[in-house]
């Protein structure tokens, strides 16, 4: 049986808006009500998003040597002037990756 952390994760509760007013409102995961009950009663609302204790994990991808070349290759032509314009490219780069 896999970890407490590594099952998958049920929401606590959801994140809903009011299409007209903005005005957010959540609901909780008490095991019989839910968004859709709460959408059902309330049509103008929109489900916003799941809300969880702890983030869902994602897996980490590195970048392609593709990705790579494309920052050596800036840096042999001189692009990235400093180690910090360097340093800020990766991390750019592999926060794209990972967020995009």
């Amino acid at each position: 049986m896999p970890a407490q952390e590594e099952r998958e994760q049920e929401p606590v509760a959801w994140m809903l808006q009011h299409r007209d007013t903005g005005r957010k409102n959540y609901v909780s995961n008490d095991g019989c009500n839910g968004p859709g009950r709460f959408l059902v009663m309330n049509p103008r609302y929109a489900l916003v998003c799941a809300l969880y204790t702890h983030p869902p994990r994602r897996e980490w991808r590195s970048l392609t040597k593709e990705e790579i070349q494309t920052i050596v290759n800036k840096v042999a032509i001189g692009t990235y002037q400093t180690s910090d314009t360097f340093a800020r490219a990766i991390e750019a780069a592999l926060k794209e990756r990972n967020n995009g």
